[in-house]
């Protein structure tokens, strides 16, 4: 919900002016959240063609190497191409709380293909 961003934004900023001693306190502390769920729906393959379509190339390999591993956006950036073998993409999860570094694999031919 668009609303918690904006209290998240605001408290942050406050937190920000607070460290810089421009304000005393933070308003946002105990402001009431709205609760909200997951989305629950995938991107369709029509709809990835036509973001794929407008997006630069760079931004439409990220897209869809995105799409296709399902890899979290910390976790793709850090890539490296030692990761990158002919049998897989071995990485981990870096967003866990247990930071998961098991090796998952994700398989590349589909992604060097298109």
């Amino acid at each position: 919900m668009a609303a918690n961003r904006d209290v998240a934004t605001l408290s942050d900023v406050f937190a920000h002016a607070m460290r810089w001693g421009a304000v005393d306190i933070n308003p946002c502390i105990g402001v009431h959240r709205h609760s909200e769920r997951p989305r629950d729906r995938a991107v369709s393959d029509a709809e990835l063609a036509t973001w794929c379509a407008h997006a630069s190339p760079m931004i439409r390999g990220y897209t869809v190497l995105k799409h296709l591993t399902g890899m979290h956006q910390q976790d793709l950036l850090a890539l490296t191409d030692q990761q990158i073998t002919a049998s897989g993409i071995a990485y981990g999860v870096l967003k866990s709380a247990r930071r998961d570094r098991s090796g998952r694999q994700a398989s590349p031919r589909r992604m060097l293909i298109e």
